[in-house]
């Protein structure tokens, strides 16, 4: 199967960044102070392939102050010589995005998440033990979406369903027979969904053993248990029914996939990985899984697609940072790094080590200027 990566990215009016394009190789390094625009530049592509960003959910928001839009474009290409391309143009005035692949608007949104897939590894993630149910559930998600591409409209059938639901609970009208019709809709695909993350919690299982056994952690046997956010013992529609009442004096719907989540267990045991262990230990763990999630895009898809890393040099100690860099180097994903004009010094090493097989090159961003230079 052929692997893509990413060879151009150009951008204009992208937040604080001055207008510019640059050529990219397997392992990119963006360096420089806070606020000079490394991760404006890591959005600019997570937003090509994901169809929103990872900082706002306007996003007119990342047109640059002054500007009355922005302009995005990525080509990706292979060695075997195949090539795709991805724009996007963002107006300021909430006027809709103008999408574009390979010259062609794109019948949807998911087409763009099927060029190349984007993992985005932030402080934030290496929280997984720790952290919400909704960062669980994202992590989940951006990578059943790959994964799976039939996922996508799923989740976007139910998320409409669930809107549409919340908003009849709301108006103070009580109206059974639309809330009944919506409500069919909603469990079919609640229960559609819920089958799909499922499924890829039992391939994350699978690799998360082989992940532990090359890396080689005393960490005890890690195994993801899904909560599908209602009762294994009735249906959802079962559950909605009982429920009816505290749905319409809230004005909202108490079950479903949006209270899904995860649990995490060491060597079977509840609760140990956010009770007991420390948090060097929690996200070790947390490496494991986003390493897992990157071999089960590798076994589907024949390609680890493209990884990118924001600013978690400060978050990890030397024996995570090497098992993360170590771990993305050896996925043969294409990587995006950001990190601190006083922490590049922390990467290189593991890079320089592999020059033989991957090609790298750093960017300096200085005040929203991106310059760049090969790695010696």
């Amino acid at each position: 199967m052929s692997t893509l990566k990413l060879r151009l990215l150009r951008w204009q009016g992208l937040r604080n960044l001055e207008d510019g394009e640059l050529s990219a190789r397997d392992v990119n390094i963006v360096y420089g102070a806070n606020g000079a625009g490394k991760t404006s530049l890591l959005e600019g592509l997570y937003i090509l392939n994901r169809g929103r960003s990872f900082r706002t959910p306007q996003l007119a928001h990342c047109v640059q102050h002054q500007r009355t839009d922005m302009t995005l474009f990525a080509r990706f290409q292979s060695d075997q010589g195949a090539d795709e391309s991805v724009g996007a143009c963002v107006y300021s005035n909430g006027q809709p995005t103008e999408w574009r692949l390979n010259g062609e608007r794109p019948k949807g949104l998911s087409q763009l998440a099927n060029v190349a897939p984007v993992i985005l590894i932030t402080p934030e993630t290496l929280s997984l033990v720790s952290g919400t149910p909704q960062l669980r559930r994202q992590f989940l998600d951006g990578g059943m979406f790959h994964v799976e591409p039939f996922a996508w409209e799923i989740w976007r059938q139910w998320r409409h369903a669930l809107r549409n639901r919340n908003q009849i609970l709301k108006s103070g009208r009580i109206d059974s027979r639309l809330l009944s019709a919506w409500d069919s809709v909603y469990v079919a695909q609640s229960t559609a969904l819920s089958q799909a993350r499922q499924f890829f919690v039992e391939r994350l299982n699978e690799h998360i053993g082989r992940v532990q056994t090359l890396m080689k952690l005393g960490l005890g046997r890690i195994s993801l248990h899904f909560q599908r956010g209602w009762s294994r013992e009735l249906t959802l529609e079962h559950v909605l029914e009982e429920q009816s009442n505290r749905d319409w004096e809230s004005g909202y719907t108490h079950s479903g996939p949006h209270k899904a989540d995860f649990e995490i267990r060491v060597d079977g045991e509840r609760w140990t990985a956010r009770r007991y262990m420390s948090r060097g230990q929690q996200k070790m763990i947390a490496i494991v899984l986003e390493l897992a999630r990157l071999s089960v895009l590798r076994e589907k898809k024949g390609d680890s697609g493209i990884v990118l890393v924001d600013d978690v040099t400060a978050e990890l100690d030397q024996t995570n940072q090497r098992l993360l860099f170590d771990g993305l180097l050896n996925s043969g994903a294409q990587l995006f790094i950001t990190t601190l004009d006083d922490q590049k010094h922390l990467l290189p090493g593991a890079i320089v080590g592999q020059k033989d097989r991957l090609m790298a090159k750093m960017f300096h961003v200085e005040h929203g200027k991106i310059t760049a230079s090969v790695l010696e």
